[in-house]
């Protein structure tokens, strides 16, 4: 819902607060919340992240449509699940706002200027922060400029995934494996060899890394990651195989709404173009 409704800026005028379903959500769970934003990818990391606390026989509600939904088991060792888009921040009440921009948070999205509304954006995406403090942890894209630059603005330890060099804590793909680091003198455990992940495309190895990386920090053991990355299949209409006829391969991409899931989609199956 747009925040520029009438109905919503007129109690905003009375002074009255307007939050999201996510924030009332977490006002009344006991357990860690697992929130995972993002442009793409959101759905098919926190299926993941899912399957591996399901692997790890982890109590856990994973995912679903609304966060309002758990509040009836509000029990301390739960974990929670959610994918979030900026959306579902930009209404966030507590904590402060890690924001270059001066201007009204809660049209982070809606200026007519391509490059402030794209930065605003990624602002939106960071209010996940404000909802953080030193005993939690921020994973983030080593290999996204813009996530990597948002960093700095983290109230949690950042830990680092990459699909092109080792970083100093978090997880990352070196020689053909997807490997674990707790911290910058700590040893490297290896997770399982990239060759299994049964995902298509870079995109999906990014997705991965990201989902391993916050389960290992929830206290999963390597072993139980590596089997739910095993046996994960790609969620519904998102690179999600249909049918071999006649030699031919068929899938389902049907939630690449924007260009540059398009080209991640399009990128996964360069191999197969003569």
């Amino acid at each position: 819902m747009p925040l520029e409704t009438p109905e919503l800026v007129q109690a905003r005028n009375f002074g009255r607060p307007v939050i999201g379903e996510l924030e009332l959500a977490a006002r009344f769970l006991k357990g860690k919340i697992l929130a995972i934003t993002g442009s793409n990818g959101k759905t098919t990391t926190t299926a993941l992240a899912g399957e591996i606390l399901k692997e790890a026989a982890c109590p856990r509600w994973s995912p679903a449509t609304s966060a309002c939904r758990w509040w009836p088991d509000r029990r301390k060792h739960r974990r929670y699940v959610v994918g979030a888009g900026g959306f579902k921040f930009s209404t966030r009440k507590h904590g402060t706002v890690p924001s270059q921009d001066r201007g009204d948070p809660q049209h982070h999205a809606r200026s007519s200027r391509p490059a402030r509304q794209f930065r605003n954006y990624a602002l939106a995406k960071e209010r996940i922060f404000a909802a953080q403090d030193a005993s939690d942890f921020a994973v983030l894209n080593a290999d996204n400029a813009r996530a990597a630059e948002a960093a700095a603005r983290s109230h949690a330890p950042v830990f680092w995934i990459s699909s092109s060099h080792a970083v100093a804590q978090g997880a990352w793909v070196e020689n053909g494996n997807l490997v674990y680091r707790s911290a910058p003198d700590a040893a490297t455990e290896i997770i399982l060899p990239v060759a299994k992940i049964a995902l298509k495309g870079g995109h999906n190895v990014e997705n991965v890394l990201a989902a391993a990386c916050a389960a290992r920090l929830a206290g999963v053991r390597p072993d139980a990651i590596a089997r739910a990355i095993e046996n994960f299949k790609a969620v519904e209409h998102r690179l999600e195989y249909v049918a071999t006829i006649d030699g031919v391969e068929y899938y389902n991409d049907s939630k690449a709404t924007n260009v540059d899931a398009t080209e991640k989609a399009v990128a996964a199956f360069a191999g197969a173009f003569t």
